[in-house]
C-alpha cells in the first residue's frame, strides 16, 4: 500500500557498542575518511556537521550547521555526538578541545571518546508544528488499517497526534509504515512502535529512519524553535 504515493523498502537493522580503544580509533578513521554526516547535541539542541579529518588522539568535525551552534561551544565542555550507518544510530560523548584551522578552514577539534556506543533511543527536543502549517502523517498498522492525520507534536525521535483511534490501540505496538510530510518539503518514510496511548493521545517513537531523513526532521523543529523564540521576544 502507498500512503502519499511513495514507497520505500526497509530492512532490520543490528548495532553492537565499540569498546575497545583500537576498534574506537579505527571507526572515527574510517568515518573522517568518507566525510560521514554527524550529529552534536548541546544541551537539547541538535546541529549537523561531517566528520573531517582523524588526528592521532583527536579528530576534526566541520563548523556546525546551523552555524549559532558553534557559539555555544567552550573549551572543556562535553558534548554528545552521533550519526549512524544503515539507518543504525550510534553515539558518543567526547570533550570539545577548541577551534583549529584545517587546509584554511576553521574545524572543531574533538578528544577521542572511550566507547562508541549504539543507541536505540535517542534525546530530542520536541516543538508543536505551526496549525497553519501543519505536518501531516500518514500510519499504515496493517493492510487493513491506516490513518491520516496531523502531528500534535513532533522531534526527531517521535511523534505525536490526537485520534480517536486510539482506543484501538495498545503499548508496545508495531507500526508497518508511517509517512510524515512536513512543509519544508521534506518527506520521511519508517516504522515505529506505539510508546505511549492516553485518551485520544497516541505517542509513536519513530524507527529504521535515515541520517538524511531525521536531519529533515531535526532541521523543521530547530526552524520551529527560532520561530517559538522570535514570536515570544515580540510579545516581551
Amino acid at each position: 500500500m502507498r500512503l502519499f504515493g511513495r514507497s520505500r523498502e526497509r530492512r532490520a537493522r543490528v548495532g553492537l557498542d565499540i569498546e575497545e580503544p583500537k576498534a574506537v580509533r579505527e571507526k572515527l578513521n574510517e568515518l573522517c575518511a568518507r566525510q560521514h554526516n554527524c550529529e552534536i547535541q548541546i544541551g537539547r539542541n541538535l546541529f549537523t556537521s561531517i566528520f573531517l579529518r582523524f588526528a592521532g588522539e583527536s579528530f576534526l568535525t566541520d563548523i556546525m550547521m546551523p552555524s549559532k551552534g558553534n557559539s555555544l561551544l567552550t573549551e572543556g565542555d562535553t558534548i554528545k555526538l552521533g550519526y549512524q550507518e544503515r539507518a543504525v544510530p550510534f553515539t558518543f560523548s567526547c570533550g570539545f578541545l577548541g577551534r583549529v584551522d584545517n587546509e584554511g578552514y576553521e574545524a572543531l577539534q574533538f578528544a577521542l571518546p572511550e566507547v562508541i556506543r549504539y543507541s536505540n533511543r535517542r534525546s530530542f527536543f520536541r516543538v508543536r508544528p505551526d496549525k497553519a502549517a501543519p505536518v501531516r502523517i500518514m500510519i499504515e498498522f496493517d493492510r487493513s488499517q491506516s490513518l491520516g492525520d496531523s502531528a500534535r507534536d513532533i522531534s526527531g525521535g517521535g511523534v505525536s497526534l490526537l485520534s480517536s483511534f486510539a482506543r484501538s490501540l495498545s503499548m508496545g505496538q508495531r507500526i508497518n509504515k508511517i509517512e510524515i510530510a512536513l512543509p519544508t518539503g521534506g518527506w520521511i518514510s519508517c516504522q515505529g512502535t506505539v510508546r505511549r496511548v492516553s485518551g485520544a493521545l497516541i505517542g509513536i517513537e519513530l524507527e529504521n529512519v535515515s541520517f538524511a531523513e531525521r536531519s529533515e526532521i531535526v532541521r523543521y523543529v530547530t526552524s520551529r524553535q527560532t520561530d517559538d523564540l522570535a514570536s515570544r521576544k515580540q510579545e516581551d
